[in-house]
């Protein structure tokens, strides 16, 4: 199933629509899936805000550094839709630290 399927199965059991109140003004992304990015996009009203959420988890251990990300670095997005439609589409990056108390003996 593709994502525009998808999110016409979604609308029709939620009673949404692309051009009225019922519509989903904001999708919030933090998977980083393409389907879930698709989809989104696909539910979107016309003139909606697309936010994709990046985050990354720094962990500093004792005996390495590791990071930690989510989603692909490259991915499909429906740019012929987000012209149709008009949307918005935002980045935002959140970075986490966390210490371990191995890291300070």
């Amino acid at each position: 199933m593709t994502a525009d399927e998808k999110a016409e199965l979604i609308s029709e059991k939620f009673g949404l629509s692309d051009r009225d109140h019922t519509g989903i003004d904001v999708v919030l992304d933090c998977s980083g899936a393409e389907v879930c990015i698709q989809t989104g996009m696909w539910l979107l009203k016309r003139k909606g805000k697309f936010i994709q959420v990046r985050s990354f988890l720094f962990e500093i251990r004792r005996w390495a550094d590791e990071e930690v990300g989510n989603g692909a670095l490259y991915c499909n997005v429906p740019m012929l839709l987000v012209g149709n439609k008009e949307l918005d589409v935002l980045g935002v990056f959140r970075v986490r630290l966390v210490l371990t108390r191995h890291r300070f003996h």
